[in-house]
């Protein structure tokens, strides 16, 4: 006899390949998972495989994927063009100690960015500075200007409530780095995908460097930072000993740079340009559902990004963008409530699209929130 769900009515789709694999993985790895940001509410959703905009798990429950590996993959799961080529690549070979053509291919893809890797920060040694707070940026800075090397700045930060940045924010920003001759690093890994040249082209920073990541390898790891000449002339030049040394054993192996150059082509203007109408539908969509019903729910987002929070006003700052125990549990009962109508939703992060997607999915979206949002309305009886 099939199960059903008591709050929706729907079937209760079945996870119990899922679950014995939980059970095998708790026996091998700790917590069960390989890593931290895996969903486990229950119950992490194994899969089998991904069709473009959706993905299959192991017990053949379809379910259509606004988590693209955390924003990862813009072109949806198995992207032809780049399956194609990197069936070709395979049977060259995988990586190798001397440089290959695909990383320069690669490397001249807008926003022009090398060098794959990583700054590792020490914790003591950070100032941390309040998103948005433009009046408090150079009293902060100001007195320990000669100490800092560098401003990391991302643009719209996921898990700190994707907030949008304030125009003044980036103006007070560039001036107090600019006065004191401070380094600006742009964290574009995720935020890259704003636009064809970025996200801090949309908000009018010009960083000194950028660090790029997700979208450029095409479904495969990459990482990279590209910026002035001058600045990354510390990786090394024709005639000067590198400053700053940098180097890995899967460096610019050609999997990720075929993959990744691949990828990137197909993201053209008109590619980036659907898909902000795409996300202008759904945000647009939701905040009028919002709206109508009157419910304490806000949407913030840009371009093929969107993050649904469970408060009247949209936050423009990481304090005012955490979340009560209350307003974690109406999260989780959001999220359970879009997986029971097939839809996988981030708990805490941004939500994202892909090129495969239509505005029927976009309209599914909002028709989903729109159901859990009448389920939570009080009843005649409630109101009396």
């Amino acid at each position: 006899m099939p199960l059903q769900n008591t709050k929706t009515g729907r079937p209760a789709p079945d996870r119990a390949r899922s679950s014995n694999l939980f059970r095998r993985g708790q026996r091998v790895f700790p917590a069960g998972v390989t890593r931290a940001t895996i969903e486990k509410d229950p119950l992490p959703i194994y899969l089998e495989r991904g069709e473009g905009s959706y993905v299959v798990d192991v017990d053949g429950n379809r379910l259509l994927d606004l988590n693209n590996n955390f924003t990862t993959l813009i072109h949806g799961h198995g992207f032809g063009p780049v399956v194609e080529a990197i069936g070709s690549v395979l049977r060259q070979g995988t990586c190798f100690a001397n440089p290959m053509e695909h990383e320069i291919a690669l490397a001249r893809r807008p926003p022009k960015l090398g060098y794959t890797g990583a700054p590792k920060a020490i914790a003591d040694s950070v100032i941390v500075l309040d998103f948005n707070d433009a009046s408090g940026l150079e009293a902060a800075v100001g007195p320990v200007a000669a100490e800092v090397a560098a401003i990391l700045v991302d643009l719209m930060p996921s898990r700190a409530g994707l907030l949008h940045p304030s125009a003044d924010f980036i103006a007070a920003l560039t001036a107090t780095a600019r006065k004191h001759g401070i380094v600006i690093v742009a964290d574009e890994v995720l935020n890259l995908r704003q636009g064809f040249a970025g996200a801090s082209a949309r908000y009018g920073l010009e960083p000194d460097l950028v660090a790029a990541g997700k979208i450029i390898g095409g479904g495969f790891p990459i990482g990279a930072i590209g910026g002035r000449a001058d600045v990354m002339a510390v990786f090394g030049s024709d005639d000067k000993a590198p400053l700053v040394l940098q180097g890995g054993t899967f460096s610019a192996n050609p999997v990720s740079m075929i993959a990744g150059r691949i990828a990137m082509e197909a993201l053209t203007p008109d590619a980036f340009d659907r898909l902000g109408e795409l996300g202008d539908r759904v945000r647009n969509g939701l905040t009028r559902t919002i709206s109508r019903r009157g419910a304490p729910f806000s949407v913030s987002g840009a371009a093929s990004l969107f993050r649904i929070h469970p408060k009247k006003d949209v936050p423009a700052t990481y304090k005012a963008a955490q979340m009560s125990a209350q307003e974690v549990a109406t999260m989780r009962a959001l999220t359970r409530h879009f997986l029971a109508h097939g839809i996988l939703l981030p708990f805490g992060a941004a939500a994202c699209l892909s090129t495969p997607m239509t505005a029927a999915e976009m309209d599914r979206v909002v028709a989903v929130f729109d159901d859990f949002l009448a389920q939570c309305e009080p009843s005649d009886g409630d109101k009396q």
